[in-house]
């Protein structure tokens, strides 16, 4: 799928789903919003749909309440780089399988921007809702996320995933939560700045080098 636009304002389902054995799927250059209609934006739906990539997108407009995600995967070894993503209600990306068995391994989330997105959540989540479901290795690196309600969690359970590299900033309550089901983590080398709280670490692993003050940045010239 390249280049498409989904318009769903009218849509009781989501802008874009992969289920089944979907996999080796490319989306990539496409727009899918919804004028908050009460839907996700693009679904990974299935444990079976892997090694999918969404590049390159914009999705906006998405959901009424914290259950509508911007992307959503419920799967393994995928790849979401360099899309934006704006007014979500729930979050704007989401690897959290919430069915017994479901598993989110080895996905991939980089240089993706998030913003405002303030209704219930906004940011980045990684996890699973149960320790019968799974969520490690994943790797959530060189991500801007600001003016959303929360920035980036690491929620129970999981283990193994990790956090680099991210700027996270002006988000109304946390800039970064790691839960205490969360094992083996690494933070390390984000920015978390002027955020409702900043870092919040209860599970275990390294937890390093992360700036928690003003970074001073400037604007270039011109």
């Amino acid at each position: 799928f390249k280049g498409i636009r989904v318009n769903a304002a009218t849509s009781t389902q989501n802008g874009i789903r992969l289920t089944g054995t979907s996999s080796n799927v490319l989306i990539e250059d496409s727009h899918v919003h919804a004028s908050q209609a009460a839907i996700n934006g693009i679904f990974v739906a299935t444990n079976g749909a892997v090694s999918n990539t969404i590049r390159r997108c914009k999705v906006f407009e998405i959901g009424t309440n914290g259950a509508h995600v911007g992307i959503e995967l419920q799967s393994s070894n995928n790849l979401v780089e360099d899309n934006e993503l704006y007014s979500i209600a729930g979050q704007a990306i989401e690897a959290l399988p919430f069915t017994a068995g479901f598993q989110a391994h080895s996905n991939i989330i980089r240089r993706n921007k998030m913003r405002n997105s303030t209704i219930v959540y906004g940011g980045i989540t990684i996890g699973a809702t149960s320790n019968t479901g799974a969520s490690s290795g994943n790797q959530v690196y060189n991500n801007l996320i600001y003016a959303t309600k929360y920035g980036l969690q690491l929620a129970a359970f999981g283990s193994g995933n990790k956090v680099w590299n991210n700027t996270i900033y002006s988000n109304e309550l946390a800039g970064l939560i790691v839960e205490s089901g969360q094992v083996g983590i690494e933070v390390l080398n984000n920015i978390v700045f002027q955020n409702g709280t900043g870092i919040q670490s209860n599970g275990s692993g390294t937890v390093l080098n992360n700036i928690t003050t003003d970074p001073l940045f400037v604007d270039g010239p011109g």
